[in-house]
């Protein structure tokens, strides 16, 4: 189980064994993280770390358990961290500059 706490002081990505999640803890993320998803396959958590950057961690199922951090990418101007990974590896991000849509005789268009 992936989580965020801010027990430190500030956020970092933790992971706990479930269902016994009163059994250890390991630390994912370095100075500072949030928004953990897991990929499709378990394998790899990504999170967003202090400085706003996407990164992929490589857990590895043995024991002792590893962590192996990679940055992808930075968030930079949009607003939200990924909220689907898919099956491709993709991410879906909201971007910071809203879309104005200008409709033209809106009433006309409801009848």
């Amino acid at each position: 189980m992936a989580y965020t706490t801010a027990a430190s002081g500030h956020p970092e990505v933790l992971l706990r064994p479930f269902p016994d999640v009163t059994t250890g803890r390991i630390q994912v993320s370095n100075e500072g993280g949030t928004s953990p998803l897991w990929s499709r396959d378990g394998s790899t958590l990504y999170y967003v770390n202090g400085e706003r950057e996407v990164v992929a961690a490589e857990i590895t199922s043995r024991a002792p358990l590893r962590v192996r951090r990679r940055t992808l990418f930075s968030l930079g101007r949009y607003l939200s961290s990924p909220a689907v990974v898919t099956s491709g590896g993709e991410f879906l991000v909201r971007h910071s500059e809203p879309e104005i849509v200008l409709v033209l005789n809106w009433t006309r268009l409801l009848e």
